[in-house]
């Protein structure tokens, strides 16, 4: 029966998401998102972290529209931000939020002397 503070931040896992994109960058000075296959290093992602629920990547890349390359995003910077920020996004629920919110729902079982915050 103890108070306690729980919090996250908007993007937990964007510093996260971008080592793979590092990895894959032959110049390391210089990130560039434009050649970037996003369906590929998140499905690379996926199978690291998920490797027992391969029918859920399917699933994935629709609620987070990584695969959804619009056509007109090959000279558009604002594009592949997008892109790497829904991939974040995911990175963030799966790394972050998902334990996250399964602790809250436990600790609300058995006390309601939980205080939360949400960083942005």
């Amino acid at each position: 029966d103890v108070d306690i503070l729980m919090g996250s931040t908007d993007d937990e896992g964007v510093y996260v998401a971008i080592v793979p994109i590092l990895m894959e960058q032959y110049d390391q000075d210089a990130i560039t998102l434009h050649n970037i296959n996003f369906t590929e290093i998140t499905l690379k992602f996926l199978k690291a972290m998920q490797p027992d629920k391969t029918c859920l990547y399917k699933k994935a890349f629709e609620i987070y529209n990584i695969e959804r390359i619009p056509v007109n995003c090959s000279q558009s910077l604002e594009c592949y931000c997008s892109l790497f920020y829904n991939y974040s996004q995911l990175i963030t629920d799966i790394l972050f939020n998902n334990d996250y919110y399964r602790f809250l729902e436990q600790r609300l079982k058995y006390s309601n002397r939980t205080y939360l915050y949400q960083y942005s």
